[in-house]
């Protein structure tokens, strides 16, 4: 049996072109890296006539070699969906589709269904017990509507595809579980928040173990399809569906591996500025008043005598408020707890990320604040999302420092580890309708674990 490599040469007449046999030669090498991201492109798996359609594109459309190298990092401000192919017919055919048969089609969205599941489970009034049979309910609804829609379309003679379902219900799942984890669980007196943890942690396992089998599975079938001649691992949707899980693990692995990384080792490295609060600097969540606001200073620093201070508290007041705005926060600039956690995080944590420090990334942003304002422009993004998760995620561990929690923030990042690595893996059956049933399979196991542990 021939090479793909020879395939390819035969294929598209380069048997004499030495430069064009060197660049598929090195292409090839390229997918088969240990250790890289491609070993979850399941290249080898494809019937030759997509492999050579695929290979064909990334020699003469791409500039592979940039696009090969980025794929391997992780960079949440790259987008890496320019990998997607797709053939000139199927262009034309998306196209008709949207002009005639599904004029005025609207993708299914969660995003209500995110903001929904957020007030219910930090709402005080809805007891736990209501909260998960509602989170239940919910996810019983978004399975339907995605299995519902595709009979539509099945009535309809149509195969319509979007990987976005697979983020937005991964999303979804992650949001909910986390928020849960936050909320109910370590944020309550009542509930011994470890022993918790340990035991959502484990159910995580016990579900990857059962992924991994299903993932073997269905490796036998592909290649028992690529020995018959035939299976649904075409160009198009195996491209699509790896660019992506590309994308959406940059985004996860920046988080965790990255920003969260950082911070950890900084609260491990710096036990002085993370360590238990002494009770005369706890600052609770109450609104101060300007005639008490210069005597909050001590609680804020702690004791210690900070340069600029009222530069510097005038700064975090200024972000306060537009943090109110753009990140949709609880929070107010005349409240305690509220200023000593932005005021450490921004002035008085040393961690970096790509070589910026949180005070820098602000006062940047404060400026473009002002300067939209001054245009009579909106609230500006921040200039990258990097930044934005970085010091969102400072403010984060401020408030589980505040509340006695750095234990349990630094067993968070351990679980969300776990639970992210798992549901990155329901992108790797390469079929939307499986990995949305298997995302519907975890989130549903993982709201029975919890049931277990905390329903009243």
């Amino acid at each position: 049996m021939k090479s793909i490599v020879s395939l390819y040469m035969d294929r598209y007449d380069i048997r004499d072109d030495e430069n064009e046999e060197k660049r598929i030669r090195a292409l090839i090498r390229k997918l088969h890296e240990k250790k890289s991201i491609f070993c979850d492109f399941p290249f080898d798996y494809m019937v030759e006539d997509e492999q050579l359609k695929l290979l064909h594109y990334m020699m003469t459309t791409l500039p592979e070699r940039q696009i090969m190298a980025n794929m391997n990092k992780v960079d949440v401000d790259r987008c890496y969906m320019n990998f997607v192919y797709q053939s000139d017919e199927s262009k034309i055919i998306t196209k008709n589709l949207l002009e005639n048969e599904l004029e005025g089609y609207i993708p299914i969205s969660l995003e209500n269904e995110i903001l929904e599941s957020r007030y219910k489970i930090r709402d005080p009034r809805n007891s736990i017990g209501e909260v998960l049979k509602y989170l239940l309910e919910v996810n019983e609804m978004i399975i339907r509507s995605y299995f519902q829609e595709k009979q539509y379309f099945n009535m309809m003679g149509l195969e319509v595809y979007n990987f976005e379902y697979i983020k937005e219900y991964i999303d979804y799942t992650a949001n909910v579980l986390l928020q849960l984890l936050v909320y109910r669980v370590i944020n309550e007196n009542n509930v011994e928040s470890m022993n918790v943890i340990k035991e959502i942690s484990d159910k995580i396992d016990e579900l990857g173990g059962l992924i991994d089998k299903q993932l073997s599975r269905r490796k036998k079938e592909w290649t028992d399809g690529k020995e018959n001649g035939q299976n649904d691992l075409s160009a198009e949707t195996v491209s699509e569906c790896f660019s992506a899980y590309v994308t959406h693990r940059s985004k996860f692995y920046e988080e965790e591996y990255g920003i969260k990384e950082v911070l950890k080792n900084e609260m491990l490295n710096s036990p002085s500025l993370f360590g238990e609060i002494p009770t005369e600097y706890k600052a609770e969540k109450r609104i101060v008043s300007e005639d008490e606001f210069s005597s909050i200073k001590n609680i804020i620093t702690e004791g210690k005598t900070i340069d600029g201070y009222k530069e510097k508290i005038e700064i975090v007041q200024t972000f306060i408020d537009i943090m109110a705005v753009y990140g949709s926060r609880q929070c107010y600039s005349f409240c305690l707890q509220d200023l000593k956690v932005y005021f450490r995080e921004i002035f008085i944590s040393k961690s970096s990320y790509r070589r910026r420090k949180a005070s820098r990334i602000v006062k940047e942003y404060i400026d473009q604040v002002a300067s939209a304002k001054n245009e009579g422009k909106a609230i500006p993004v921040f200039n990258k999302q990097s930044q934005y998760m970085f010091v969102r995620e400072k403010i984060n561990r401020g408030y589980f420092r505040e509340k006695g929690l750095s234990k349990e923030y630094i067993e968070k990042i351990v679980l969300e580890k776990k639970l992210y690595d798992l549901l990155l893996k329901l992108y790797l059956f390469y079929n939307i309708q499986d990995s949305l049933e298997f995302i519907y399979e975890v989130n549903r196991n993982l709201l029975k674990a919890y049931v277990s542990q905390i329903a009243e």
